[in-house]
């Protein structure tokens, strides 16, 4: 055969190329965090600007809770999904942190101003309210000169379990907020002694004790010395353990007094203007 038979090898196809392998899958830990912080603060925020006596400070307690969330969400996803990576989802963590802090806070602002203002309003009127009683009772009583009295609440805090502030001590107590007060009583009388003395402060503590506030702080004093006061004293009581026992068993240490001096004109010294050592010496 003068040509050359030519024969078809036959082609083997390529073998396939494998497929690249698929990134794994990452699963955010945080999402339900954040969603679970945005409902609490949204139904807060509501209920207290429907009810403004909703404790929202109760509900500020609780905000460590969202610690507990988002370390069994953490927990949950590690176990439901272990060939994927889980990572946390920093900027839900992020806005959680800012949505509580500004709205809780805002709310912590206005609750602080309306007990700080609120209060203060409504110690004034149970400080006239507590003032006018002690003046009725003791109405009569020669021994009283004067009196000034200060009631005010103890914590400003406990107020916000009562709603609107009560202004009355019969509103505290009715709520039971505890009401402390101050009382300034000026004794018109002259005492031979400390103890005379301590026997009229405590005739007068029992009556001011029974008048809308318990066991309040009382600070005793006589008029100032004077020629025909010859010695002033002064002193303070209060708190449950003075109140245990009558105050003429307290020491008379306790009991600060003041001597009247008459004023002297100074005598002139030596060397000085003889004229003036004569009208000194005349008058």
């Amino acid at each position: 055969m003068s040509d050359a038979v030519k024969t078809a090898v036959p082609q083997t196809p390529p073998a396939p190329q494998p497929a690249p392998p698929r990134p794994a899958s990452v699963r955010r830990v945080g999402t339900l965090t954040l969603g679970v912080a945005l409902i609490i603060v949204g139904l807060s925020l509501c209920a207290y600007m429907i009810w403004p006596s909703f404790n929202i400070i109760l509900v500020m307690k609780f905000v460590p809770v969202l610690l507990v969330i988002l370390g069994l969400e953490l927990l949950y996803y590690n176990a439901k999904y272990k060939a994927e990576r889980v990572r946390y989802d920093f900027m839900s963590t992020f806005l959680c942190a800012i949505i509580f802090l500004g709205a809780f806070g805002c709310v912590f602002a206005a609750k602080y101003a309306e007990l700080g203002w609120g209060a203060d309003g409504a110690e004034r009127r149970m400080s006239t309210e507590w003032e006018q009683n002690l003046t009725e009772a003791l109405t009569g009583n020669d021994e009283v000169a004067s009196l000034y009295a200060n009631a005010y609440y103890q914590d400003k805090w406990q107020l916000t379990r009562a709603g609107a502030i009560p202004d009355t001590l019969e509103g505290a107590q009715k709520n039971d907020l505890a009401v402390r007060g101050h009382v300034n009583v000026t004794l018109t009388g002259t005492y031979e002694s400390k103890a005379e003395f301590l026997a009229a402060c405590d005739k007068l503590r029992s009556v001011i004790a029974s008048c809308g506030v318990e066991e309040p702080d009382i600070s005793f004093s006589t008029v100032p010395a004077s020629e025909t006061n010859p010695v002033s004293y002064f002193v303070s009581t209060g708190g449950a353990f003075e109140y245990s026992r009558p105050m003429t068993e307290l020491s008379e240490d306790s009991v600060g007094e003041e001597v009247w001096q008459p004023e002297t004109e100074p005598v002139p010294e030596a060397g000085t203007d003889p004229t003036a050592a004569a009208e000194y010496a005349e008058g």
